[in-house]
């Protein structure tokens, strides 16, 4: 199976299977792994790493006890001009319902209830300017009740990290909800990035999305949640914002909101240093 990420600046991010997947597979699991020490080389719209539970419709997987460690992980080519933008460390839960890759089928069958969890991401560097350093969402594409839970980003050095509970993917088909980040510690990484050359304006949506560490409830959609998070003694340079905590934002009304649904509850941010 094949897999692309589909991203500009601005826009809400979303990965896609390869047309050619028909089938879905329920109840997996993958346990106590270790990736480490790995030298990584990755192009655009492509991951250096990637943790996935319940892709293209798949449900009810679980993935428990991953530690990425030490690796170095190289986005290659991410210039101005390219189209879609490499990951280094992706987390993806309830990624993507099956009307991705067969628009025409019906009924569409979304993933649900799929979980990954005590997942440690810790000193890994991660590289270059233009890039993703690290990107966990707990679904998107219309997909509900999927968690990710007991995340640590320890150590990192990294260009970015954005941190989502529910997205839309681009696909409206029916709401992303019921969808939770929980648990989430986010210490003493460095993260250092520049604007690329030739980079428009950004509005203050794109702003706060391109942020050095960003925490999102919900991008445009209802009733996800992230919950318990401690941001501490971070090293953060950005020419944009460099901490960013966004309850919601619907793009189809510009609006941006820190509001009860979806919420954000509980969070810790404390002696982490952001400069410009």
């Amino acid at each position: 199976m094949t897999l692309c990420f589909r991203w500009q600046p601005g826009q809400p991010r979303r990965h896609c299977d390869d047309r050619r997947r028909r089938d879905r597979v329920d109840e997996q699991q993958a346990l106590d792994t270790l990736i480490a020490n790995n030298a990584i080389s990755a192009a655009p719209g492509s991951f250096g790493i990637r943790i996935a539970a319940g892709v293209g419709s798949a449900s009810a997987n679980l993935i428990d006890g991953i530690q990425v460690i030490a690796n170095q992980i190289s986005l290659i080519d991410q210039t101005a001009s390219a189209n879609e933008l490499g990951i280094g460390i992706n987390v993806a839960v309830g990624d993507a319902a099956s009307d991705d890759a067969n628009p025409n089928l019906r009924p569409i069958q979304y993933s649900e209830n799929n979980i990954v969890r005590n997942i440690g991401i810790l000193s890994n560097t991660i590289g270059e300017t233009g890039s993703f350093g690290i990107f966990a969402q707990a679904a998107c594409c219309g997909n509900a009740n999927n968690t990710i839970d007991h995340l640590s980003i320890l150590g990192n050095t990294i260009t970015g990290m954005e941190l989502t509970g529910g997205a839309s993917g681009g696909f409206f088909s029916r709401p992303s909800t019921g969808n939770m980040l929980s648990n989430l510690l986010v210490q003493a990484n460095t993260v250092h990035s520049s604007l690329l050359p030739g980079s428009p304006h950004y509005s203050l949506p794109a702003a706060i999305q391109n942020a050095g560490i960003d925490v999102i409830a919900g991008w445009e959609e209802p009733e996800n949640s992230v919950d318990g998070i401690t941001i501490a003694n971070n090293d953060v340079n950005t020419p944009l914002i460099g901490i960013g905590i966004v309850g919601d934002r619907d793009s189809r009304k510009d609006l941006m909101t820190l509001l009860p649904q979806p919420t954000i509850m509980s969070w810790l941010m404390r002696r982490s240093f952001a400069t410009r």
